[in-house]
């Protein structure tokens, strides 16, 4: 579980998985705990419901509502408090559905991490895009609440409601294009400060979420990186100089992917991506102990290949190889002829990993 501070109170969480995709096998709840923890909440319960096409009232069946309501129940104390989280996106719709049947607040996968990006944010371009995201991610619950009231009659109420929905849609909209304003200076500066680097060979730091980019910044630069077991713990865009001796090279880190990033998410760390993107190398960190490993692989080069596009040199490092039994690594080894199997913990593995690098990124 994440570092929390000493003041922290653990609120109350259950996690629920719907859809075709919650098996028990899934990695979805592991992985949804780990962002629900890291937000300060303690997980209570798990529930999982296998089902190809949600009612269109509720996205579970009667049996497993009757089971999230004993879970709720089991803390009465707790219940009103309780924070129900989805692993999966659901619509408006569903979420006020399921709140009203509950009487708890229920929240998505989406919602969850814009949650934990606005926790995070530092940069002023961060906090920026973060609420762009936030705002483009509401409008559409301000179109179904608008939907909802019309369906529930005409009258006068209907129509101050409907008055009322229609100006909030024109304030969200309002402050998204002066946010895009606003952020599109942030960027020229961003960019200008990077065409004064343009000296220098640059790295970027990729991976999925959670891999040890932070520790490879750490000890690759010897500046500190502020590293934590936490999804998302780096948002901005952190640019430092490779510490061995040699011509300079930079190295860029920012924030880790991680599986069904939504499209908005994704768009507003765009241009926080291209910077740390662009690069000469690419050093993709992976956790050579995580079971998933292929698919966050595959996901992580995709995203980048999204917004750089592809042809940039990649250097894979495997990295917590030191937590794996020989059989495994030999393994590795030989699915992976081309990357490195090292640990973030040691001095023999940072000096490989920073000699490689200048063999990658100095002309010969």
């Amino acid at each position: 579980m994440p570092r929390l501070h000493s003041t922290a109170i653990l609120r109350p969480a259950i996690l629920l998985a719907i859809g075709p995709s919650a098996a028990k096998t899934s990695a979805s709840l592991p992985e949804l705990r780990s962002l629900v923890e890291g937000l300060g909440y303690s997980v209570v319960g798990e529930l999982r419901q296998r089902r190809h096409e949600p009612s269109a009232a509720l996205p579970l069946g009667s049996g497993k509502l009757a089971e999230l309501k004993q879970l709720l129940l089991a803390d009465e104390s707790a219940q009103k408090d309780t924070l129900v989280v989805t692993a999966q996106d659901l619509s408006s719709g569903h979420l006020r559905n399921l709140e009203r049947a509950l009487d708890t607040p229920v929240i998505d996968r989406t919602e969850l991490i814009l949650r934990i990006f606005e926790s995070r944010a530092e940069s002023p371009l961060a906090k920026l895009e973060i609420e762009r995201a936030r705002l483009v991610h509401s409008l559409p619950r301000i179109r179904d609440l608008d939907a909802a009231r019309r369906q529930a009659g005409g009258g006068g109420r209907a129509a101050k409601g409907h008055s009322n929905t229609e100006l909030a849609k024109q304030a969200a909209a309002q402050r998204i294009a002066e946010l895009g304003r606003r952020i599109e200076i942030l960027r020229n500066e961003q960019e200008r400060r990077a065409e004064r680097r343009r000296d220098a060979p640059r790295v970027a730091l990729v991976g999925y979420t959670n891999v040890g980019k932070s520790s490879w910044m750490q000890q690759l630069t010897a500046r500190r990186a502020g590293v934590k077991d936490e999804l998302f713990h780096t948002l901005g865009t952190q640019v430092h100089a490779l510490r061995d001796a040699g011509r300079r090279v930079l190295l860029a880190d920012t924030v880790g992917f991680i599986e069904g990033l939504a499209h908005t998410l994704l768009e507003s760390f765009r241009s926080t991506l291209a910077e740390a993107l662009d690069a000469d190398l690419r050093l993709h960190v992976a956790d050579a102990t995580s079971p998933r490993l292929e698919e966050q692989l595959a996901l992580t080069r995709r995203i980048v290949d999204q917004v750089r596009g592809p042809g940039v040199p990649e250097l894979l490092l495997l990295n917590k190889a030191d937590l794996l039994p020989q059989e495994r690594r030999d393994e590795l080894r030989q699915g992976y002829p081309e990357a490195l199997l090292v640990s973030a913990r040691s001095d023999d593995d940072r000096r490989t990993v920073a000699r490689r690098i200048r063999e990658l990124v100095t002309p010969s």
